[in-house]
């Protein structure tokens, strides 16, 4: 099973027109835990502030909290794997961490996150933090900038419906061919 080429994923997705989404492969084969996850991303006006969107995608971490080093302030509370929270916070210099929910054993160390306004943060945390097939945990990031005149979900109505056929390998590779 562990051939690069092998097909781990094939399937038939639509995507709302006019939406701006990511898709995350999470969790292992050999665990049952791995599963393909298309989440909507807010890629509308910031107005100022700095949007973060946080995707939880470690599936032996439990519930996760984003908070400030200090461990004074919580911005992200209880977050289940495979799911997101989009933050809005002003423009600054952050120290977070990521913590299991309600605890202090640090996750991720985030101390120093510089966010400038008008930017779109994606923090995509994956891995696997246990077990003989423990994956390093790693903290994917990408920025963007909002789209002007982009509504914020599900109003999003710009684009034609496309669908694809998706599929990911063993490589860690993933394609998706549209439809005609």
């Amino acid at each position: 099973m562990n051939d690069p080429k092998t097909v781990v994923f094939d399937a038939k997705v639509t995507f709302k027109g006019g939406s701006a989404v990511t898709v995350v492969a999470e969790g292992q084969l050999a665990d049952k835990t791995f599963a393909v996850r298309i989440f909507t991303d807010d890629v509308s006006a910031t107005k100022g502030k700095a949007r973060v969107i946080v995707i939880h995608a470690i599936p032996d971490a439990g519930n996760v909290d984003v908070v400030t080093a200090d461990f004074k302030t919580v911005l992200v509370d209880n977050l289940p794997f495979g799911s997101s929270m989009t933050l809005d916070v002003p423009a600054g210099k952050y120290d977070l961490v990521v913590v299991p929910h309600g605890k202090k054993d640090v996750v991720f160390d985030l101390k120093g996150s510089k966010l400038d306004a008008d930017m779109i943060y994606t923090l995509v945390a994956t891995g696997k933090l246990t077990g003989k097939d423990a994956v390093k945990v790693k903290l994917l990031a990408y920025v963007t900038l909002p789209v002007p005149g982009f509504l914020p979900p599900p109003i999003a109505t710009m684009a034609p419906t496309m669908s694809a056929t998706m599929k990911a390998t063993m490589a860690g590779t993933m394609a998706a061919t549209p439809k005609k």
